[in-house]
C-alpha cells in the first residue's frame, strides 16, 4: 500500500534540505521514493484462532427476547434458545473476545437461557450431587430447566468442534449456580445421543472463572418472591424492572383469562385465585409470580439474613419449602472452609486449569456515564452499599412510603408497575394478607452493589483448586470510610487483589475492560491488545441497560 503524495510534499523538502553537493543527492533520492511512494507500516497480525472452545453462562436476567420476541417471551415460558440474545451488558467483552480471535458458533458461545426456569431438577437429597442432570435430560431439546439450556449449548460446542473434550466457561452472578450444576452431577463429561444418533460426550471444563458467582443465594430475591418490588425504584438493580416488565403483563392477562405456556405446566386464572381480605376470589399476583418465575426461589439466601419482627438474631429459611432454595443447598452439601470436592473435577489430567472465582471487593459507585470512559475518574467515588440483610418489622412500625426503593414497612405491589410513576403503599393496604414489612440492611464495602461478598468467597479461601481474584477501583482505604446516607459502615476494610480504575459493580462487572483482559490472558495466555474501555454504541446500551430497559 503507497501513499499518493501532494506537490506541496516536493517543494517544502527541497526548501528545507541544505545546499550542498551530496546532500542533493540525498534530496534527489528522497524526492524518488516519495513519487513512487513509501510503505505503509505493516498491520499487525490477527491473533491465532484460540484452541479451546470458550462458554459464557450470563446472570439473572441477562438473555433478552430477539427483537420482536417481546409478547412471545412475555406468554411462553421455557422458550427456544435461538429466540435469545445475550444482554447488551455484555456487548464490550464479546467485542474483547471477537479481538482475541474467538469465532462466534465455533470458538465462542454466549449460553443464553430463561432465567424464569428453575436451575435443575430437586433430587430429594442433600449430598452434593445433582442425580436427576443427565446428559441425556441435559440435551433433550426441551427446556424445562434452566440447566437444559446449557446443555444445548454444550452440544452446539460439540457439534461445531467433534473432537472437543474440554471447554473454557465463565459465567456472572447466577450462571454460576447453572454451572456448577452440571459439574455436580451425573452429566458431567457424560455420553449422549445427539439429534443426528450419533453417540456424543458432553465436554469437560479445563478453566472455569466464575464472575461474581453468587453460591448462597442474593438478597435481591427475598422481595421480589414476596411480591415487593421496590428495588426498581433505585436505579441499581435493572434486573428486578427486566423481569417485572413481563411479569407485571403476563398477570394482567391471565387475570382476564388468558394463559402463559410452559413446558412444566400452563399457568391460567383458575391456578392464581385467592381469597382477598374480604374474602372474596381475586387473581394473587404472589401466587402467579412464584409460578411464573420460580427462578426467584432458587437464588434466595441460604445464610442466616432474615430477623424476624421483634427479633436481633438473625435466621435462614432453609427449613420452608416454600422460601428455601433447595438446589442450591444441595449444591453446597459437603462443601467447607478451604474445601470443595466439586472443583477438583475442573482443569486437565496435566494441572492446566482450574476454578477462578473472580469478583469486586471494593467496588465505587458510579456517578456518570463519563466513569466508563475516562479511567480513575470512578475512584473518586464514594464505595458501593449491598444488601447483607432482611429486618422485618412489626405491624406497629409506622410505615414511611416515601419510594426510596427501601421504605419501612411499605411494599411496591406487581400491579403498580403499570403507573408512570410507581409507588409503595403501606403493607396493611396490601389486598392479600397476612403481608409483613421489612427494611434491607444495606452495608458499604459488604459486596459488590448486588451479592454480599461471603456469597462470593464462600468456603473457597485456602482451597488449593480455587484461586480468589479480587478487584477494587483504587488502593483500599486506610480506614474505614464514611459511608453515605441509608447504609451503614463497614464492619472491616476489605482487601483485593487487582485495583482498575474503571467501575467494577455487579451489573457492569463484565463492562470493565481489565476485568476482559484478565478473562482473555487467562484463557489464551496472550496479553490482549489496546482496545477502547467502551465504544459510543455501547455507552448507549448502557444507559438502556441501566434504565431496566434491556
Amino acid at each position: 500500500m503507497f501513499r499518493k503524495q501532494s506537490t506541496n510534499d516536493y517543494g517544502n523538502l527541497l526548501q528545507a534540505a541544505p545546499k550542498s553537493k551530496g546532500s542533493t543527492v540525498v534530496v534527489f533520492l528522497l524526492c524518488l521514493s516519495l513519487v513512487w511512494g513509501t510503505p505503509a507500516l505493516a498491520k499487525k497480525p490477527p491473533p491465532p484462532p484460540p484452541t479451546v472452545p470458550f462458554v459464557f453462562v450470563p446472570g439473572y436476567a441477562a438473555s433478552s427476547p430477539k427483537k420482536g420476541e417481546d409478547l412471545s417471551y412475555t406468554f411462553h415460558r421455557g422458550v427456544s434458545p435461538q429466540s435469545l440474545n445475550l444482554s447488551v451488558s455484555y456487548r464490550p467483552f464479546v467485542r474483547s473476545l471477537t479481538k482475541a480471535g474467538y469465532a462466534p458458533g465455533k470458538t465462542f458461545f454466549g449460553a443464553v437461557y430463561d432465567w424464569r426456569m428453575p436451575v435443575a431438577p430437586d433430587d430429594g437429597v442433600f449430598d452434593g450431587n445433582l442425580n436427576l442432570v443427565t446428559a441425556a435430560s441435559m440435551t433433550s431439546g426441551t427446556f424445562p430447566y434452566a440447566i437444559n439450556y446449557l446443555g444445548y449449548w454444550l452440544d452446539q460446542v460439540v457439534q461445531a468442534n467433534p473432537d472437543v473434550e474440554y471447554v473454557d466457561v465463565a459465567s456472572h452472578s447466577t450462571g454460576n449456580v447453572l454451572v456448577r450444576a452440571y459439574i455436580q452431577s451425573p452429566a458431567y463429561g457424560a455420553a449422549y445421543i445427539d439429534s443426528t444418533g450419533a453417540l456424543r460426550h458432553l465436554p469437560k471444563i479445563r478453566y472455569y472463572i466464575a464472575g461474581a458467582g453468587i453460591n448462597q443465594g442474593t438478597i435481591h430475591s427475598w422481595r421480589p418472591w414476596n411480591e415487593d418490588f421496590q428495588d426498581v425504584l433505585t436505579g441499581f438493580i435493572p434486573t428486578t424492572k427486566i423481569e417485572t416488565r413481563f411479569a407485571a403483563l403476563a398477570f394482567a392477562a391471565v387475570s382476564a383469562g388468558d394463559k402463559v405456556t410452559g413446558p412444566d405446566y400452563d399457568i391460567i386464572l383458575p391456578m392464581i385465585l385467592k381469597p382477598d381480605k374480604t374474602g372474596r376470589l381475586a387473581p394473587d399476583p404472589l401466587t402467579f409470580f412464584r409460578l411464573y418465575n420460580p427462578m426467584r426461589q432458587r437464588v434466595m439466601p441460604t445464610n442466616d439474613f432474615l430477623t424476624l419482627p421483634g427479633g436481633s438474631v438473625p435466621t435462614n429459611v432453609n427449613t420452608d419449602p416454600s422460601l428455601r432454595s433447595t438446589v442450591m443447598l444441595d449444591l453446597n452439601t459437603g462443601s467447607a472452609p478451604g474445601n470443595n470436592p466439586w472443583a477438583a473435577k475442573v482443569g486437565m489430567p496435566n494441572d492446566e486449569g482450574g476454578v477462578i472465582a473472580t469478583f469486586a471487593t471494593g467496588a465505587r459507585q458510579k456517578k456518570t456515564l463519563a466513569d466508563f470512559k475516562i479511567p480513575g475518574r470512578v475512584n473518586k467515588n464514594p464505595f458501593v452499599c449491598t444488601a447483607v440483610a432482611i429486618q422485618q418489622l412489626p405491624a406497629s412500625t409506622p410505615p414511611m412510603c416515601e419510594d426510596s426503593g427501601n421504605d419501612p414497612n411499605c411494599y411496591l405491589p406487581l400491579v403498580a408497575l403499570f403507573e408512570p410513576r410507581p409507588s409503595t403503599i403501606p403493607v396493611s393496604d396490601a389486598l392479600f394478607l397476612p403481608r409483613v414489612g421489612d427494611v434491607e440492611v444495606v452495608q458499604q464495602l459488604g459486596g459488590d452493589g448486588n451479592g454480599f461478598t461471603s456469597s462470593y468467597e464462600w468456603t473457597y479461601k485456602n482451597d488449593p483448586n480455587v484461586t480468589l481474584v479480587t478487584w477494587g477501583n483504587g488502593p483500599a482505604p486506610a480506614s474505614v470510610p464514611m459511608p453515605p446516607e441509608g447504609c451503614t459502615a463497614a464492619a472491616s476494610v476489605p482487601e483485593w487483589t487487582h485495583e482498575t480504575g474503571y467501575p467494577v459493580y455487579h451489573d457492569v462487572f463484565y463492562y470493565n475492560p481489565d476485568v476482559r483482559k484478565f478473562i482473555i490472558r487467562t484463557l489464551t495466555g496472550a496479553t490482549p491488545g489496546r482496545e477502547k474501555a467502551i465504544t459510543a454504541a455501547e455507552l448507549r446500551d448502557l444507559r438502556r441497560l441501566l434504565r431496566g430497559e434491556e
